[in-house]
């Protein structure tokens, strides 16, 4: 079973982002894409919908656990 946060960089990945472009394009830090993807941290509701929409996926897809 995929954990959140490797679907989360599964589908940065998919996408074609680095983590840089990522943060770039919903407006974060580098550091912050990073500690999402290993699980350390979790985006409020507001950002996980901003991140969906840059990666093409339903918030769910990405971010339920």
């Amino acid at each position: 079973m995929r954990t959140m946060d490797n679907r989360f960089k599964l589908a940065r990945i998919q996408a074609g982002l680095s983590q840089r472009d990522l943060a770039l394009r919903v407006g974060v830090s580098e550091h912050l894409v990073s500690k999402w993807e290993t699980g350390r941290l979790v985006p409020d509701a507001a950002t996980r919908e901003r991140v969906a929409a840059v990666l093409g996926k339903r918030s769910w897809e990405i971010f339920s656990r």
